[in-house]
């Protein structure tokens, strides 16, 4: 995509994005019975290239997140966004490699969604410029991995997220530069690996957050830091 993709389907008639091989919906579309069945991997997925936009609405989107290249193994998700602007709401992210992978700049979106039984983690991003990344209301669980991993200077924005499952790390997995004032909410833990404060930044962190720290993992902060719990919702490094 290096234009506009508008995928709105509806409550009773979503838009589905799968493997030729799932007969779940569709029927036996590569006509071979029951010889093959879908998997994580079985096809790349959808490119947001610069200037792109992506706007998702009760899709359902699997079984993707294929990288081939000679000489290389690498994960990427069944969205991959490479300076787009992807906006997911009421949709489901499930069974891929990855679900999301942000590879550079851009923007992503996710309200009211499932992120959840893919391969390695819910959304994946490693980026060197400044970049927002929203997340609210959402449920993720079932990965092999973080439910997020953040790498670079993320302006985070989230609230009311939930996990479950316990086989694997949960969280959010935060490192890098903070590049605007931001908040953390309670719900889905946070964990800090490298993460810096800069100067007349703020990082709020609200009652009933945890936050737990990886071996060797720190908070910098070279500008401000507010931590205010109650007695009945204390905040937990």
């Amino acid at each position: 995509v290096n234009g506009t993709l508008n995928a709105q389907g509806t409550p009773t008639n979503k838009i589905y994005f799968t493997s030729i091989k799932d007969d779940s919906v569709g029927g036996d579309t590569n006509g071979n019975g029951n010889a093959t069945i879908p998997a994580p991997s079985d096809y790349r997925g959808l490119y947001f290239y610069s200037g792109s936009t992506g706007n998702f609405d009760q899709g359902v989107l699997r079984y993707g997140g294929a990288y081939q290249c000679l000489g290389c193994s690498l994960n990427y998700g069944v969205i991959r966004i490479s300076g787009g602007n992807v906006n997911l709401a009421n949709s489901q992210i499930q069974s891929n490699t990855y679900g999301i992978y942000e590879s550079s700049s851009g923007s992503l979106t996710v309200n009211a969604s499932t992120i959840t039984n893919n391969g390695g983690y819910g959304i994946y991003t490693s980026v060197s410029t400044s970049t927002n990344i929203t997340v609210t209301n959402t449920a993720f669980g079932g990965h092999t991995s973080y439910d997020a991993r953040l790498n670079g200077p993320i302006n985070f924005i989230n609230s009311l997220n939930t996990a479950s499952g316990t086989t694997a790390p949960r969280g959010f997995y935060i490192n890098g530069t903070l590049p605007a004032g931001q908040t953390w909410n309670p719900g889905i833990p946070f964990v800090p690996d490298s993460v810096t404060v800069s100067p007349a930044k703020t990082l709020t962190i609200n009652p009933g957050t945890i936050v737990k720290f990886i071996t060797d993992g720190f908070i910098a902060v070279n500008g401000t830091l507010n931590a205010q719990g109650t007695p009945t919702n204390k905040i937990y490094f």
